[in-house]
């Protein structure tokens, strides 16, 4: 797509008018991007026609252009057209003949004229006291201002653009309900403007922080203007999206990499003595569930392409019990939905003090792990109090824990007054499939107003039973999760 046959244009966007080193713009003036245009057929490319407006009151369009019996108007030299063509656009009254000359078709079937040059009429357009200039965008763009002209739009992101560029570039290059990608998102401002505009899109960035932007940017998303017009037939909010995880694939590369030229048995026992040292233990051998101590702790390290599951857990807890100890550290990438709750409620049966921690994706990162800067973060988890009544249900969120403050900075922690300052936002599917948590319903902190609904009704069409899916996201940008079966009648 982007090789050097594939090119088509470039585009000057020029974001904002210099201001200081006025002697040396012309060298050093930094207020102009590039966009590069491509083309994976570059015969075959077709992009919509863009215009952008002039809005002039009566008295401007006066000083501006020409007037008759219809209209104000523009002229332009007919340059190719065809005799045929400017015949019949005389006819149609959109000859203009200079020096007060007149039109006529002689006697040979050309368009001549008294005196003076021919003319094409091009009339404005008239809205209520306002006539409206439209004109084809070309590859010189002056009349979007860049994001610190726009601050209501800036999420603090350096390399953050304006909606109305992306929304200009998306218009252009496609149609409701093509696929727009967008492989370093950042804040979102791709995604946003698509889903307004009602194109399907795929976003990526390796930032965790990104993604937790993106999607509220994206859940913030109601009656917009875009959705009215372009977007209108796909509601006044953002459709459901799913966030995926990709890391396992990373991982499982890291792991090849890292542990290479070895046998399975050899490179697994490498990964966990790797794993095990980042977190301050030592290695343990000859047992089938325990694989390291830290001080009076035994350790279990999780697979790098599975989630830590229940049963692993239950497992893991016998062995430790029937060592005759009594805490348990389970280290793991990912999480088996709504383990933490049910976990924790089995180890206090068993009598065993269980810590979960999550292996941070920096252990990836050599830099990192170089300057020590790996910390393993244990999982949050909430209550949440669930009543029916009829086919009404409804959720209120009771409590959410953050165990690992000890590894907050106190700057953070300070503004900490109650449980909910930790949570972000949260959101509910009533009726989860075990496909795509569809968002029905959210609750989330914005710039101007930080509360946050902790109650929220539901009322099903039909009897039975169903599933909830509960999202909670913490001010981190991290997810927890639990699912909770309801039957109405």
């Amino acid at each position: 797509i982007f090789g050097r046959d594939n090119f088509l244009n470039c585009i000057v966007w020029r974001r904002q008018i210099p201001r200081g080193m006025k002697t040396y713009a012309n060298y050093y003036g930094n207020s102009t991007d590039c966009l590069l245009m491509y083309s994976k057929v570059p015969q075959n490319a077709i992009f919509n026609l863009i215009e952008r407006e002039e809005v002039l009151s009566l008295e401007e369009a006066e000083k501006k252009y020409m007037k008759d019996e219809k209209g104000f108007f523009r002229t332009s030299d007919p340059g190719t057209y065809s005799n045929e063509t400017l015949i019949e656009l005389f006819k149609r009254g959109l000859i203009y003949v200079s020096c007060g000359g007149k039109a006529y078709i002689d006697k040979d079937g050309t368009l001549k004229t008294t005196k003076g040059q021919i003319y094409v009429k091009y009339y404005r357009e008239r809205r209520g006291n306002f006539i409206v200039e439209k004109n084809p965008v070309d590859n010189f763009w002056d009349d979007i201002p860049g994001i610190a002209i726009t601050p209501q739009e800036f999420l603090d992101f350096q390399t953050q653009k304006p909606e109305a560029l992306l929304k200009r570039i998306i218009l252009a290059s496609s149609n409701p309900g093509d696929l727009v990608a967008d492989f370093f998102c950042g804040s979102g401002t791709t995604l946003a403007v698509a889903e307004k505009l009602g194109r399907r899109w795929i976003g990526c960035d390796l930032s965790r922080y990104a993604i937790h932007i993106t999607r509220k940017r994206l859940l913030e998303i109601e009656n917009s203007k875009d959705l009215e017009n372009e977007g209108k037939k796909y509601g006044k909010k953002a459709r459901p999206f799913e966030i995926l995880n990709l890391g396992k694939y990373e991982r499982q590369l890291w792991q090849v990499k890292t542990f290479t030229n070895k046998d399975e048995k050899q490179a697994l026992l490498e990964y966990l003595t790797f794993i095990l040292k980042l977190y301050g233990a030592e290695p343990v051998s000859g047992f089938t569930h325990i694989h390291g101590r830290k001080s009076n702790a035994l350790v279990y390290v999780g697979a790098v392409d599975s989630p830590v599951t229940i049963q692993e857990c239950i497992e893991a807890m016998r062995e430790c019990k029937s060592l005759g100890q009594k805490e348990l550290h389970i280290l793991g990438w990912e999480w088996e939905m709504g383990l933490n709750n049910a976990i924790q409620e089995i180890a206090q049966k068993e009598g065993i003090r269980l810590k979960l921690r999550t292996i941070p994706m920096d252990v990836l990162d050599p830099e990192a792990v170089r300057r020590g800067d790996i910390q393993f973060f244990e999982l949050a988890y909430f209550k949440v109090d669930i009543k029916t009544k009829g086919k009404v249900v409804e959720v209120e969120l009771k409590d959410f824990v953050i165990p690992h403050t000890d590894l907050i900075p106190d700057e953070v922690k300070d503004k900490i007054k109650k449980w909910t300052d930790w949570i972000d936002y949260w959101a509910i599917d009533f009726d989860f499939k075990n496909d795509t948590f569809n968002n029905g319903w959210t609750s989330y902190r914005t710039k101007k107003n930080r509360t946050l609904n902790l109650k929220a009704t539901h009322t099903y069409e039909n009897p039975g039973k169903y599933k909830i899916f509960v999202k909670v996201i913490d001010i981190f940008g991290i997810d927890t999760s639990q699912i909770f079966e309801v039957e109405v009648k």
